[in-house]
């Protein structure tokens, strides 16, 4: 009997500790990202911003121009005050300001346009990342509290953002 009772000890502690590892491990895979960051570094969304960084300035020069037309107009009223020149002053006032409402409104609404389409692209990329890397949960930070903090080995941001660049451009599937 004492010949079988080493090595059923030695078994015994085997298989548990065995248990123990696999109870441990068996867990579904999750892991965290801060969306802010891999947003921040999304070459889509720099791309996108450079093009509406390009539309605002069109938009500056218009205001511009019509700031300088408005000026001149002003100049002229305050130096010979004709009752044609208020009228045409009065014309270009109202159009600047309606035509600086108008761009205002145009940008507003192609900004948050722009942002719509990046997290549309975004969200699949994020999405076709976990359902690849077999997560279980994939939990997105956006810095405002959900995720207070967690291991750093379960941040996979910088590997989002390395996937989310790769398949903006076209070199993973």
């Amino acid at each position: 009997m004492n010949r079988f009772f080493g090595p059923l000890l030695v078994l015994s502690l085997l298989l548990s500790s065995g248990a123990l590892y696999l109870a441990q491990t068996a867990g579904p895979k999750t892991a965290y990202v801060d969306l802010a960051r891999v947003y921040d570094a999304f070459q889509y969304k720099q791309q996108l911003e450079q093009q509406l960084h390009r539309s605002d300035q069109a938009a500056q020069f218009l205001l511009d121009s019509l700031e300088v037309q408005l000026q001149g107009v002003a100049q002229l009223v305050s130096d010979r005050d004709p009752g044609q020149l208020r009228e045409r002053y009065q014309v270009l006032q109202r159009n600047y300001a309606l035509t600086q409402r108008e761009l205002m409104d145009q940008q507003s609404a192609r900004a948050q346009e722009l942002d719509e389409k990046i997290w549309v692209q975004l969200n699949q990329y994020l999405e076709d990342f976990a359902r690849g890397e077999n997560y279980d949960y994939l939990i997105g930070a956006r810095g405002d509290g959900t995720i207070i903090g967690g291991k750093p080995a379960y941040d996979v941001t910088n590997d989002i953002i390395h996937y989310v660049n790769q398949r903006y451009h076209g070199k993973m599937d």
